[in-house]
C-alpha cells in the first residue's frame, strides 16, 4: 500500500461536535499528525470557525505550517505563514444568489411545516462561498440539533422540495442539521481534486476522514473520486483513527 502523505477532515461530526472546540485528547493528536503529515481542513464552516474549534485548541504552534484551512467547501484557503494564517484566495457569492436561496429556504421550510417554535438564530447562515441552512438554527444546544433529524428525513425532504428552484447549485446535507448551498461546480470533489493538483499528490496519497460519507451528504462526492475515505460517527473516531497513523 502507497503511504499516504495528506490526511484530509472534515470538522464537525469528525473533529468536533457541532458549533464546539475539539477536545484537548484531539488536539494534542491533531498536533503530532501535523509533524508528520500535511494536514488539511475542509469543510463547510467558515475560517473564524475553524479558528475557533480546531485551531486554538492546539497546544503547540511550531506544526501549523503542515496544517491548512479549506473552509466554506474549499473556496478559501489559509496557510500559516509568519505567526499567522493568511488568505490565499477566495470565490464569494453574489448578492443575488444570497437573496434567491434564502427565499427558497423560507418557501420550502414554510410548506413543509418546519418551522421551529423556538428559534436560536437566523434562517440561514451566509458563508460567503456557501449558504448554510441548520434546522434549528445554526446556534441551538447540541442537544436539540441531535434529536431534530437523525435520520436525515427531515432535510431529504427540504432537498428534494428546493432542488427544481436552484438548478445551478449543489444541495447537500451536511452535519447535525445543515443543508449546504454551493455554486454547481462547489463541491469537496472538485476542492479535493484542487488540492491535490496544489500538492502534487497523487489521489492514493490521500487519505479522508468524513462524518457524512453517504449519497447527498457534503462529503460524499469526496468518495466518488476514488480517494481512499474512512467514514466516521464521532471525534472519538477520529481519535483512533489518528493514533494508528502517528504510530
Amino acid at each position: 500500500m502507497i503511504k499516504k502523505k495528506m490526511i484530509s477532515f472534515d470538522m464537525d461530526g469528525t473533529l468536533s461536535h457541532s458549533r464546539c472546540k475539539t477536545d484537548s485528547e484531539l488536539a494534542h493528536l491533531l498536533d503530532i499528525l501535523c509533524s508528520q503529515y500535511i494536514v488539511v481542513i475542509i469543510t463547510g464552516w467558515d475560517y473564524e470557525s475553524v479558528l475557533r474549534q480546531i485551531v486554538e485548541e492546539i497546544p503547540n504552534k511550531d506544526n501549523l505550517w503542515n496544517l491548512f484551512l479549506y473552509p466554506n467547501t474549499g473556496t478559501k484557503k489559509y496557510s500559516f505563514k509568519n505567526s499567522n494564517y493568511i488568505l490565499e484566495y477566495k470565490n464569494d457569492f453574489s448578492q443575488d444568489n444570497i437573496d434567491t436561496i434564502n427565499a427558497v429556504f423560507k418557501e420550502a421550510i414554510t410548506e413543509l411545516k418546519l418551522v421551529p417554535e423556538i428559534m436560536y438564530g437566523e434562517l440561514t447562515e451566509n458563508r460567503w462561498a456557501q449558504i448554510t441552512f441548520a434546522g434549528q438554527w445554526q446556534t441551538a444546544p447540541i442537544e436539540v440539533k441531535e434529536v431534530w433529524d437523525p435520520d436525515q428525513r427531515k432535510r431529504k425532504n427540504i432537498r428534494e422540495h428546493i432542488l427544481p428552484q436552484l438548478p445551478w447549485f449543489n444541495v447537500n446535507i451536511a452535519g447535525t442539521t445543515s443543508i449546504d448551498i454551493t455554486r454547481s461546480w462547489v463541491d469537496k470533489w472538485s476542492a479535493m481534486l484542487k488540492i491535490a493538483d496544489e500538492f502534487w499528490l497523487k489521489k492514493d496519497e490521500i487519505l479522508f476522514v468524513w462524518d457524512s460519507i453517504f449519497p447527498w451528504g457534503n462529503d460524499y462526492p469526496v468518495q466518488e473520486v476514488g480517494i481512499e475515505s474512512i467514514w466516521v460517527d464521532w471525534p472519538e473516531d477520529t481519535k483512533k483513527i489518528i493514533a494508528d497513523l502517528i504510530k
